[in-house]
Formats: structure tokens, sequence, C-alpha cells
């Protein structure tokens, strides 16, 4: 899981002071009231080699198993407004197109017959590329993994494939109501050509050629732009020495970014209602929320914890779904990104409660503007839940070193644990009220709602 701290969150807030049952809440602070367990880190190694190669390593004995993970700066947020997808093609068809010594089927069967498993994809600000095999199987699995990387064939056909397997995925979006609201929501709030919201068309995609895609490898993937973890059975100077070797033939040199355009902090109401011949009601309610580094995020983590964040527990679930039965699920939060991130409500009802239920919601938002209802004892529980689910989720040799390499993207220092915790434990009831009046305005939402919403 990418513990992503990229700490996306969620927010909320009250109409009514309304708690669990006492029966409940004894029954569960039982649990969350005990000591939480101490955070510490295994003994990371952080090495750069000459090529610019930036290398987290972990030991760990306990299996005969190695993961690696190649991550860089190379993601959608980069592709020319006139070739979208460009970034997600160049990412899948590395892998699915072949390398210099071998075609797209050989290099398929090369990495079965080692049992190792080989992907490669884009997100929205990375390209990333991982390996899982038996370390005995390794240096093999390995000499495949980086002639993938370094030495990609993108053979025709198998390029024209990932086109067509793309097209047809955001084809089928529109019958997954969950993400087609969410897209919808982002394009509201970001605009519908923001790099942060946009979707490639069918033309655009088609225009994507062979030599986009080779073009746009070479610009982007060289050591000087990669972080490379692994863990898992190994030992470390043998490892660096094997590293050097299959990155000796990459093409050296810096990487050039575009300029992605800022979001303009404007909260714009737009309202927004996408007819469905469905029998339920999907919304997003919110406007945008913070950047990444906000002072003030670990009380809006809270916040949004204990408001939306907190499964059964949360305010917004146990009010709206629990106590009145308006919701099949809900949750809500103040979201950071690189820019700005948002400011989200997300819930699915049916279209007999879809009024009550959007309603009941903006109540909430109106409440938690003005200052959540919350002891300094409920918050103390919630910082303890948060904090040992938090300690629990790092223990995981692969997920540690993936997670210290999504700090390091994201401008962290290595041990952000350390910092988050100390961080969360200092919040105040004050803090959380605070927060939640200065970034949330309740005059300023917009809403977009599909399926059988206004009936």
């Amino acid at each position: 899981m990418r513990l992503c701290l990229c700490l996306c969150a969620s927010i909320a807030m009250i109409f009514q002071a309304i708690t669990m049952p006492a029966s409940a809440n004894d029954y569960f602070s039982q649990f969350e009231k005990n000591t939480i367990p101490t955070l510490t880190l295994p003994n990371i190694q952080f090495h750069t080699l000459d090529n610019g190669l930036s290398l987290i390593l972990l030991e760990d004995h306990s299996l005969p198993y190695i993961s690696m993970e190649v991550s860089l700066k190379a993601g959608s947020i980069f592709d020319p407004k006139e070739k979208l997808g460009l970034a997600n093609i160049t990412a899948s068809s590395m892998r699915s197109a072949g390398t210099k010594s071998l075609s797209p089927s050989q290099f398929d069967i090369a990495v079965d017959e080692l049992g190792a498993r080989i992907s490669s994809y884009a997100t929205k600000e990375s390209a990333i590329a991982t390996i899982h095999s038996l370390s005995s199987k390794f240096t093999r699995a390995g000499d495949l993994f980086w002639e993938m990387i370094f030495s990609p064939r993108f053979e025709d056909k198998r390029v024209k494939l990932a086109i067509l397997q793309l097209r047809e995925s955001i084809r089928r979006i529109k019958d997954q109501p969950k993400q087609y609201i969410g897209i919808h929501y982002a394009q509201a709030i970001y605009g519908k050509n923001s790099p942060w919201a946009r979707i490639p068309s069918d033309k655009k995609l088609k225009s994507i050629g062979i030599d986009n895609v080779k073009k746009n490898h070479a610009h982007y993937y060289k050591p000087s732009n990669m972080t490379v973890v692994i863990a898992g059975n190994f030992n470390t100077l043998k490892m660096r020495a094997q590293l050097k070797k299959w990155t000796s033939h990459a093409v050296l040199g810096p990487v050039s970014f575009p300029k992605v355009k800022k979001i303009s902090y404007k909260l714009r109401r737009k309202n927004k209602y996408i007819k469905r011949d469905i029998p339920q009601c999907h919304v997003r309610i919110g406007h945008l929320g913070v950047k990444r580094h906000n002072p003030d995020w670990y009380a809006i983590k809270m916040l949004n914890y204990v408001w939306g964040q907190r499964g059964m527990h949360s305010i917004l679930m146990n009010d709206i779904r629990t106590t009145l039965g308006y919701v099949y699920g809900i949750s809500g939060g103040i979201g950071q990104g690189t820019d700005y991130g948002l400011f989200t409500v997300g819930y699915s009802t049916s279209t007999a409660t879809a009024k009550k239920a959007k309603k009941r919601v903006i109540e909430h938002i109106k409440k938690i503007s003005n200052g959540i209802d919350i002891t300094a004892s409920e918050l103390e529980i919630a910082k303890q839940s948060m904090l040992g689910s938090l300690i629990s989720e790092i223990t995981d040799p692969f997920t540690i070193v993936s997670t210290i390499a999504d700090f390091k993207q994201k401008g962290y220092p290595w041990n952000y644990w350390i910092e988050f915790k100390k961080s969360i434990e200092s919040v105040t009831v004050d803090d959380i009220k605070r927060v939640g009046h200065t970034y949330i305005h309740p005059d300023k939402l917009s809403i977009v709602e599909l399926g059988q919403c206004q009936q």
C-alpha cells in the first residue's frame, strides 16, 4: 500500500453533538486507550551512485524474497496538452512491448519462467516500475527488469494495443459511478483542462505515435531522475555493485520538466447534475483544499479523522448513516496536494433519501466551519487510534522503503513518521476548531450529483 502519507484526508462537521451510545463507546475505548507501540525504524541504507541513481536499501532476511521499485518524476501532469495519455502509454508499453533483445512474448515467458512479477505504470506525478522475485533468481530477473527500463523495444503492435486499452478503460469509467463522479468533481473544482483533472480524449490518444513514446522515454527515464528502493534477502554491498552493473549503459544527464500551470485559489460555486438511470445517487460536495506542507496540516489531519475518516466512528458516518440511515457510506475531509488538494465530502444514497442526505451534509459542513464539538478526552482517544494504526502499517520492509521514496518525492524527511507522530500528539481541540473555521467555506461549495438525485 503506498502509505501515501501523501496523507490525503477527509473532513467534517456536526449539526448536532452526536455520539455513539455509551455502551458502544465504552466497548471501543477499551481498545483505543491501550498504549501505542513504540515507533522504531530499521537500519535503512541510503546511497547515490555516480550516475545520479538514488538508492534506499533495507536488508530483511526473514524470507528468500526481494522486492524492488523504481520511481521517477514522469507522471501525466507533464503530458503535452496535445498528447494527453503519453505518460501512461510510455510506462505501460515499456512493460508490454518488449526489450532490445527480447520480443514482447519472449520477455513475458522469461519473467514467468523465473516466477517473478514485473509491472510499470504512471500516476499523476510519477512513473513507477516494480519487480518481485525469489532472491535466488533475482540477478536474472533484475537483468530483465533493467533492460526493460533502459532498453525498451516499444514494438508497434503492443504500443497500439496499450493505446487501445487506455481508450477502452476511459470509455468504461462511465460504468463506474464513483470513479466517474470523481473525475467530474475534480474538473468542476480545478477546471476541465487542469493537469490535475484532465482526461485524454479519444482523438488525442489516437494521435500518440511510436516516436512520441520513444521521445518521452528518452527524456525522463534517466538515472538522475530515479529513486530505487529495495527490500528483502540481499547483501547491501553486493546489491550496490549489481546496480552499478545494471545501470552502466544508461543514458546520463539532467532531466528538465515542463512548467505545470499553478492553481489559482479561487473558490467558485459550481453545481452539476449528471442524470443516470440508476436507483442510486452519488454525490461530491466541497471546494479547494490545501497545499502540501501547510503548517496546519496536523490539525487538519485530526479534524479529518474525527469528522469524516474514522470509519464507523466518524461524526459523519455515526449521524448520517448509523443514526439517520440516509446514506450507504460517507467520508469527508480536507485534502492536500503538490498544488491545492480538495476538500471533499463524498457519499452514495438512494433516490428516496437524496434530498434529505444533501441537506444534512451541508448542515454538518456549516457546523464544522463554526467549530467541531469534541472534548479533549475524545480527541486523545482519536489520536491513540490514528497513531496506533500508523505504526501497525509500517512493519513491512518493502512498504517502509517505498514510503520513504514517496516522502522524498513529496519533500518530507526520510523519517517523516517521527515528525508526524510528534505533531499529531501536539494537536489541541482549539487547533482543530480553528482549522475548520479557516479552511471550510460553506458558502463556496460546489456540488456534483450523479444518478437519480433530484426527483
